[in-house]
This record gives C-alpha cells, structure tokens and sequence, in this order.
C-alpha cells in the first residue's frame, strides 16, 4: 500500500490480497510514509485504534451507568487479556473493534433519547461506526452491532424503533462508502472473482465449507468446537474473569424484573450473548473474533460494581479477594519470565528489565493487597485500584519479555543473512506462508525471482515443476520453510537454560522426496526460537574437468 496508495486492495508478493478491505492497511501505510519505514511507524496507528475504543466505551459506559461506571467500563475493558492481544496485534482487528465501539456508542444514544435531534445524532455516530468497522473486516464486523440492536428492540418490545426516520438517515454514509469502493474493486481486470472472494468465501466460508481456491478456504482452518468460545472465556476475560462471571449471574437476576437500570443490563447482554451464540456455530474458530463481545461484559462489570444489592453483598469481598488474586497471579508469572529472560538469555540487568521488574512487582503487590485483606472496599474503588495496577503491568511490565521476543523473531536479520549467502545470484520461494512471502517482499533488496504458491496447479505433491525451472536457470537459489514442528517444553528449556540451541535437520519422507526429484541440497538453515526454520537450498555446480 505504501508503493500503491490509490489500490482498492493491497497486494501480497505480487498478488492480489482480496481478504479483507483496505483501512487497515491504507492507514498503516499513510504511517509509513509519514514517519518512515519501521515497525513503529507501521503499528502507530495501533495506538489511535486503542484510545478510540477506550474513549467510546468511557462514554457508552457514562451513558448506561453514569459518571462513576465510566472510568471503570474503559480500565477494565483496556486490560481484558483478548483486547489486549487484539490491540497490540497489527491485524485488521483492532480498527474493527474501535468500529464497533463507536456504533455501539451511538446506537444506545439513539436507542435512549427521547428527542429527534439526539436520536439522529445518536444514529449518525453508529453509522460512522458500522463504516469504519467495515472497512477494517467487511460484513462481518457488523454481527455485534445489528444482533445487539435486533435482539435489544425484540427484548424491549419495540418494533417502531425499526421505523423512526432519524435510523436509516445516516445509511448514506455506509452505503456510499461501500459502493464506492465495490465498483472500484469491479473495475479491476479480476474485479469479479476478488469481490467472491470477499463477500462469498470470506464471509460464508468461515460458516461452512465451500468450493473455493485453497488461498481462500477458510473453514479448513482453526476448526471450531462445541462451546468453544464460552469455555475460552475464562482466558478472554482474565484478569476479571471471576468479577466478569460475577456481572453475568447478576445480570442474570436483573434482567427478568422491574430494577433500575434494566434497560442498560439488557443491552450489555445483547452486545455479548447473541454474537456468542451465531460465532459458536461457525465452522472456524479463532478467539480474537470474539473480541467485540467483550465490549458487552466490560459494561456488565461497570453495572454491577454500582449495583447497590451487590455493594451490600457479602460475597462482593470474595470476588475482589479473587480478583486481587488474579492479577498478583499474572503479575508474580510476568515477573518469573522477565527473571528468566535476563538471567538466561540477557545475562544482564537492562533497564528495559529493571523497569519490567518494577512494574510487574507493583502488580503482584497490588493484587495481593486485595486478595488478602480483610477490610472491606466499594467494588468500584477496588477494581479501579487494580485495574490501574494491572494497566501498569501491561504497559511497562512486558517491555523486558517484548524486547527479547523482537530480538528471536527479527526476520530482518533472517533477510540479510539470506541475501549474503545468496550473493545477488537468482532466488525463487517454494510454498512460502504469508509470512515469508511478506518479509522477503519488505526487506530484500532484490525481489524473489519466481513464487512457487502451493494453491498452485501441479506444485501441491511434487518438486517436478521446480526441477524443470531450474534446468533451465542454473545458479537459482531455493528458499523453502523446513519441515520442522514447534519447539516442546524440554526445548525451550534447554534454550533458556544455555541460550542457544542445536539447529535440527529437516526430516520428512516428503522433503526428502522433494531433495531427490528437484536434486538439491541444502546450503544454509536458519532456525528461530520456538522452530520456525528456513532452508536455503541449491543444486551442486559440476566439477569442471581439468587436462
């Protein structure tokens, strides 16, 4: 996108990558060209994403819950486990669930007020939110939003909602954002089958299994189970898992009778349960899609920290006790790999290491105070205090472990040792993944020769089609993924301990019949951390023969 900036869809090693629309990558790309080529500049606008939804769900909190949820709402969304990984993730799903926080936002307004001019107003804002969401992960960023207004008019018993002018007035705003891109993506020379690619196979294909190219096959992957997501739950909401089940049981009171604040209990559980539901019954599963749901509980658990039965509760000081408990669980685990990262692998106390220690031990600290205290604190308070605690550890906390994690997975490092053993003669990759086919395409200076997909025709089985290429160009380097599974336990172990490890060798009966068709050999292995492994192969030069 940086190279293209007016493309309707950015591309991938040369082709066309028609999987999601453009926003994420056309702001990414505007960072770039702003502020250079760096992984920084690359995930800035991550930043912008996270502060969007914080904001919007402060506000949609203030709007349910009043002045005292607000703060609460937003600290404890922010610290979610799945939104923390979703928002330091530089995917297409941070900018979807800003999207979606802000429609959900304008929706209750527009839903509550009883005047036109807020209510358009309101649904306007949602507009501008279900657009953005969009155009960061098509149609289906939108389940959280239209489920929960379908399911909060049914619930609510009203059906007029659906009628009110001030709705549909601000649908200009998606339908002509949309429009406008769809005919700029048809009036490509292979608009059609990127367009089913988009709204066929990405949208349908992660419910069932269709017909499509393997690139594009999407319930192959990441396979769902029965109960999946509601059993992965435990880890999406960590650290406020228990507090987090706590708001479910109540709402679960509050919703069948006339309470206060009943219409906003209502609503929360329409953002969360509907979604849950349609995503556990789709045939690929990935936890991050459940992230937008999540916006529902965090309001959940701001409803019930006000809730005056729940202040008055006895068992309100054994959920902060639990609460307090996770977080020093979390926290104390943080600081034992930032120990084990600097005395095993760093040898050294660095600052990024001091400070991860310091903020990690606060975190311990803090949960401990609550967990074992007897003395009893409104729930607000407490979670306010270990939510601010935990946004610390988070924050600063990690820097020691992501400072060694960028220096394992530096691919940068991979490229420029490639391209020394290479010596500017000819590459060309076989059956590379997205990965590799993005970072030799960011940091080798000269482009790979030829990509051997392996969605395509004749490449899938054999090494046969190489071979003949490589009759014909000899000199051609090979740059293959190796055939190598994950790092276990015992290894990684074994790496921290020493802070080296044994390179293994490629071992397949099918890489082995790939060496033996195409004829050859490896020059070179690089492997990373955890067994990520590249092969450097080429054939062997004929020995010259001498009178």
């Amino acid at each position: 996108m940086v190279d293209n900036p007016d493309r309707a869809l950015p591309e991938l090693g040369g082709r066309v990558f028609a999987e999601k629309p453009p926003l994420t990558y056309w702001l990414a790309a505007r960072s770039v060209t702003a502020f250079g080529s760096s992984p920084a500049a690359a995930r800035a606008p991550q930043l912008l994403y996270a502060l969007v939804s914080f904001l919007a769900i402060v506000a949609l909190g203030r709007a349910t819950g009043g002045k005292a949820v607000a703060p609460l709402v937003g600290l404890v969304f922010a610290t979610f486990e799945l939104i923390y990984q979703t928002q330091i993730w530089l995917a297409c799903d941070a900018l979807l669930v800003a999207g979606v926080s802000i429609a959900l936002l304008g929706m209750y307004r527009g839903l509550t007020a009883v005047q036109s001019q807020p209510r358009l107003r309101g649904y306007l804002l949602m507009h501008v939110g279900l657009t953005i969401a969009f155009f960061s992960k098509n149609f289906a960023a939108w389940l959280v939003p239209i489920t929960a207004f379908v399911s909060f008019v049914l619930w609510e018993r009203r059906p007029r909602e659906l009628l009110r002018w001030e709705l549909w007035a601000g649908s200009l705003i998606p339908i002509a954002g949309i429009t406008g891109w769809v005919l700029h993506v048809a009036a490509d020379p292979d608009g059609a089958r990127e367009l089913r690619a988009l709204f066929w196979n990405n949208l349908m294909g992660r419910f069932a299994s269709i017909s499509s190219e393997a690139r594009y096959t999407y319930s192959g992957g990441h396979r769902n189970s029965p109960g999946k997501y509601f059993i992965e739950m435990v880890a999406y909401l960590a650290p406020w898992t228990v507090v987090g089940f706590a708001a479910m049981h109540r709402a679960w009171s509050t919703m069948r009778r006339d309470a206060p604040q009943r219409s906003a209990w209502r609503f929360a559980i329409c953002m969360s349960l509907p979604s849950l539901v349609i995503l556990s019954a789709a045939a690929s599963a990935r936890g991050i899609y459940a992230a937008p749901t999540l916006i529902g509980i965090a309001l959940l658990i701001g409803l019930w920290a006000t809730d005056q039965d729940v202040v008055a509760s006895r068992g309100t000081a054994r959920i902060i006790a639990w609460s307090g408990a996770m977080v020093a669980a979390l926290s104390a685990v943080l600081l034992t790999a930032t120990l084990a990262l600097m005395i095993a692998v760093d040898h050294r106390a660095s600052i990024a290491a001091i400070v991860s220690i310091a903020a990690t031990g606060i975190g311990v600290l803090a949960g401990l105070k609550f967990a074992l205290s007897p003395d009893f604190i409104s729930p607000v308070a407490a979670l306010h205090r270990l939510g601010l605690a935990y946004a610390l550890v988070l924050s600063i906390g990690l820097l020691q472990i992501f400072v060694t994690v960028n220096r394992w997975e530096d691919l940068a490092s991979v490229a420029a040792s490639i391209e020394t053993a290479v010596q500017r003669q000819p590459l060309v990759l076989w059956h590379p993944d997205e990965t590799t086919v993005a970072w030799t395409d960011l940091y080798f200076s000269q482009k790979p020769q030829r990509i051997w997909y392996l969605d395509e025709a004749g490449t899938r089985d054999d090494g046969a089609t190489l071979a003949a290429y490589l009759d014909t160009r000899p000199g051609t380097h090979v740059l293959a993924l190796a055939p190598q599974d994950r790092w276990g336990l015992s290894t990684w172990i074994k790496y921290l301990r020493n802070g080296s490890f044994a390179p293994t060798s490629a071992d397949s009966p099918a890489f082995a019949r790939f060496m033996r068709q195409t004829r050859l050999r490896v020059d070179k292995r690089l492997e990373q951390p955890g067994g990520r492994a590249y092969l450097l192969l080429s054939r062997p030069q004929a020995a010259i023969p001498v009178d």
